[in-house]
């Protein structure tokens, strides 16, 4: 009897992964490595929003203001391969930070390295921000292919 509790024990944590990876919405694992990429930013956006109010914070809201500038930072992120020369600063009013990533073909494997590595998850949970948008930019050519930009602003 011990033993069959203890298995069951062991194997909470992996029924919890194999349930929230099949909670994830269809947009959110859709591939970006495709010419002309579509993400669905509001879909993307939900999933930052959902981690940073389990943080006790404030949910951010797409601005297109800052959209262009994060578009603009991953198309030059894609074109030169140097993330801090596009991204610093993206010159919008407000601006608190912004993160870059590259070769994750998805955005929920994009957040997941944002959110799995401190200095990035700090970014996300940046108290000062209520603003957002988030870019994508696929380039064949280019060493990573896929580029991601996350731009914050209060």
């Amino acid at each position: 009897m011990r033993k069959l509790l203890l298995g069951l024990v062991l194997m909470l944590p992996l029924a919890a992964c194999t349930t929230m990876t099949s909670q994830l919405p269809a947009a959110l694992t859709a591939r970006m490595d495709t010419n002309n990429p579509q993400l669905d930013r509001q879909a993307a956006l939900n999933l930052i929003n959902q981690y940073r109010t389990a943080n006790g914070l404030n949910m951010l809201t797409l601005d297109a203001n800052v959209q262009v500038k994060a578009q603009d930072a991953a198309v030059a992120y894609a074109k030169n391969g140097n993330s801090q020369a596009a991204t610093k600063p993206l010159n919008v009013p407000g601006e608190t930070a912004s993160l870059t990533s590259a070769g994750y073909a998805t955005f929920a494997d994009t957040f997941s390295g944002w959110r799995n590595s401190t200095k990035d998850s700090k970014v996300l949970l940046n108290p000062f921000a209520s603003k957002a948008a988030i870019a994508v930019h696929y380039d064949a050519n280019s060493t990573y292919g896929t580029y991601w930009v996350l731009g914050l602003a209060k």
